[in-house]
């Protein structure tokens, strides 16, 4: 007997994820765990807390060095988040 309706387990776990409405916030977390590989191991040495509410990225530093540098480097920033989630996860940056 042939089944008509098959998906791999992934995909099936994405859909029911997606239908839970939690798939975002994974997508989100999973893209602020390649926080130092987006950004480069010095400045993500110098940041303390990064998230993301509300499609907006908020990054802590203690560092003004460390702030105006990111301040620049907002939107290439922005938009690599974005391209490693495939998706529009952040739409805008503040650093405290």
């Amino acid at each position: 007997m042939k089944r008509r309706n098959t998906q791999s387990l992934g995909e099936a776990i994405r859909l029911y994820l997606k239908a839970m409405g939690v798939e975002q916030k994974l997508n989100e977390i999973s893209i602020v765990k390649k926080w130092e590989d987006i950004i480069g191991t010095a400045v993500a040495n110098k940041t303390e807390k990064i998230f993301i509410n509300k499609k907006i990225l908020y990054v802590k530093t203690d560092s003004s060095i460390v702030k105006q540098e990111l301040l620049m480097l907002q939107s290439g920033i922005i938009q690599k988040f974005n391209e490693l989630a495939k998706a529009e996860i952040v739409t805008k940056m503040v650093v405290y």
